[in-house]
């Protein structure tokens, strides 16, 4: 039997009508009609296929039609399932689980899932986000509408980089991920999946990032890619919009628009470039100058999350001045969650821009990170701080909205 497989199930004097999980190591796991997963010993019960799963290469098999709207999947929890065996979450092979659960979705038609890779996203690199734009880029020159399957660790770190090598978009990127694997009865997949499948259908030429805007299942939230982050290690509600309000929200099947978007363009421009020759360091007490002459060996750019309004320790300064005259652009960003970089204030942030360092104002850290990257590749090196500071995708907002 296989992953879909409707089969009945009795086990000790009871039949139960359910979904066949997997079968290993002596134990059968189902789903049961109410969702809910069991896992039985395989001496003790007896199995009985009824309906066989459509296979993917089945015509008209859910997710692999030649609908307007591709979900390209990168792996993740979104595409995992539960191994009830050790109880972690590993990916698995058919990407069409990201379906589970949303049969409005898996049986329109409207949708068709590829795999474009399938790792978890702390394993994401640059050459990733390059090769995921390409592949969004060719979609769309389909005439495709763009949904794309993430890990949420550092989906925030992807949504910024499409937002930036695209210069202009048609529609929508919608990025979507989950904090429970599908397979899950509390899984926040299918409502996440089938809000960003409208969401991509919105007037709007941005990234964004769709996940639960509360830990209920009221309403899903369209994140601005350069404007989130990741807050919570595993509530639904996880990301967050930073100093502006969302793009948009899903309430009760109804989607409003929430704040200012950019309109799309006619055509996909892409700039598949990024020099990924950038480090990021934590600034922390015992922080020493050779800890950041190490972690800029070889980089054009350090971006330094810096205490408060962007500071560091004076001991720092020497190791600073150093990189900063071998040619490393310095970058100040805040470990603070709100708030912009403002180094006029003290002292210390003054004494930092003599020396050279670059206030990156109310960039997020990530995102001043990423867009270094971005820069680095596609501008002469002498406009590196014009561009780092210039409102490219909404990433620089000069008046925060307290949310």
């Amino acid at each position: 039997m296989k992953l879909g497989d409707r089969v009945e199930v009795e086990f000790r004097n009871r039949k139960y009508d359910a979904t066949f999980v997997n079968q290993e190591g002596g134990i059968i796991t189902v789903k049961l009609r109410s969702g809910y997963n069991i896992s039985v010993p395989e001496a003790e019960c007896r199995i009985r296929l009824v309906q066989e799963a459509p296979r993917v290469e089945e015509e008209g098999a859910p997710g692999t039609g030649n609908g307007s709207v591709v979900i390209l999947t990168t792996g993740g929890t979104i595409a995992s399932m539960v191994d009830y065996a050790t109880g972690a979450v590993r990916p698995v092979k058919d990407p069409r689980i990201i379906l589970r659960g949303a049969p409005e979705i898996a049986e329109s038609g409207e949708v068709e899932v590829r795999e474009v890779m399938n790792v978890f996203s702390e394993n994401m690199r640059p050459a990733d986000w390059v090769r995921l734009a390409r592949e969004v880029a060719l979609e769309m020159e389909r005439g495709k509408r763009v949904v794309v399957a993430h890990g949420t660790d550092t989906m925030s770190y992807t949504a910024a980089a499409l937002a930036f090598m695209f210069e202009g978009l048609p529609s929508p990127v919608v990025l979507v991920g989950s904090q429970r694997s599908p397979d899950r009865p509390s899984s926040d997949a299918p409502l996440n999946v089938a809000a960003a499948v409208k969401f991509s259908s919105l007037p709007i030429g941005e990234v964004g990032i769709a996940m639960h805007g509360s830990i209920s299942d009221e309403s899903i939230v369209l994140h601005r890619g350069v404007r989130s982050r990741k807050m919570h290690t595993s509530r639904r509600d996880a990301f967050r919009s930073i100093g502006i309000p969302p793009l948009a929200s899903l309430s009760h099947g109804n989607v409003s628009l929430e704040g200012h978007a950019r309109a799309p363009s006619g055509a996909v421009r892409l700039n598949g470039r990024l020099d990924e020759r950038v480090s990021m360091v934590y600034v922390h007490p015992t922080l020493q100058g050779s800890d950041l002459e190490a972690m800029a060996d070889g980089r054009r750019a350090l971006v330094l999350m810096g205490t408060g309004l962007g500071h560091c320790s004076s001991t720092l300064y020497d190791s600073i001045g150093r990189l900063v005259r071998d040619g490393v652009h310095v970058v100040m960003a805040s470990q603070c969650i709100g708030g912009s970089v403002n180094m006029n204030v003290y002292s210390t942030g003054r004494e930092l821009q003599s020396i050279g360092v670059l206030p990156a104002e109310g960039m997020l850290p990530e995102v001043a990170y990423v867009k270094s990257m971005y820069v680095l590749a596609n501008y002469p090196e002498e406009r590196f701080a014009e561009a780092l500071l210039t409102d490219l995708r909404g990433e620089v907002i000069q008046r925060e909205v307290q949310l």
